[in-house]
């Protein structure tokens, strides 16, 4: 299951991790940052589906998803046919 963390320090308020949150589980924080900023929050991290839109948008690196949903394939590649072998192209 993914979940979201925040880097509340590093977080400088600019709120494109909210735009682009498709479960809207992003939002801004009631509290002050150290650098006197409202960071970013979440309302619950763990409704998180890990599409990694917040990480891709936020300029700061302010947020990280933990677990986030493997590649449905992993990219490999098509199993070889052994059945019926091909053989080499003449290029000649």
């Amino acid at each position: 299951m993914a979940r979201v963390l925040i880097n509340k320090n590093r977080c400088k308020g600019c709120y494109l991790c909210i735009a682009v949150c498709p479960e809207k589980i992003l939002l801004p924080s009631q509290e002050l940052n150290e650098r006197g900023i409202h960071p970013c929050d979440t309302s619950d991290a763990e409704a998180c589906i890990g599409c990694l839109n917040c990480t891709r948008m936020c300029p700061d690196a302010a947020l990280i998803i933990i677990d986030p949903p493997r590649a449905k394939a992993d990219a490999k590649e098509p199993a070889a046919n052994h059945d019926n072998p091909q053989p080499p192209a003449d290029n000649g």
